[in-house]
């Protein structure tokens, strides 16, 4: 069960919005909380794939892909004695999808670290769900 949640209703097809978030290695040109994405062994979302992800004023994390199913993948990175499990998940409801993405924090820092990076990371994440609404409803408008 996720720690931290955060999930959003965009008026634009699940395909479109997947297809989006899918592309990792895109995600700059919309994710206000990432400045680069490097596939370090291949850009497609595969258990086991690696990518090295730059936010702004943080050093560049490594993610490891540990789950891929239709319209939802969910990947972990280490900090340290902080690990972190993340996910995204597209589920189509009526007028479009919602977008739902989490944030789990485990590790031998995670009860000290846990009530300083909680609204961070729902922070993050709200801009992140923001940044995506965005581009996939102007997509989906551009398509129509």
């Amino acid at each position: 069960m996720a720690d931290i949640r955060d999930r959003v209703f965009i008026a634009a097809p699940a395909e479109l919005v997947w297809a989006i978030t899918a592309d990792v290695t895109g995600w700059p040109e919309w994710n206000p909380n990432v400045t680069s994405v490097e596939a370090l062994d291949a850009p497609a979302l595969t258990p086991g794939a690696r990518f090295r992800i730059k936010q702004p004023a943080q050093a560049a994390t490594i993610w490891t892909v540990t789950r891929v199913e239709p319209m939802r993948f969910a990947w972990t990175s280490e900090e340290g004695r902080l690990s972190f499990e993340a996910g995204h998940e597209v589920r189509a409801v009526d007028g479009g999808c919602e977008n739902r993405l989490s944030i789990n924090l485990s590790g031998r820092w995670r009860t000290f670290m846990q009530p300083l990076m909680s609204p961070i990371l729902g922070h993050a994440l709200s801009r992140e769900n923001a940044g995506l609404k965005a581009a996939a409803e102007a997509q989906a408008t551009r398509r129509d």
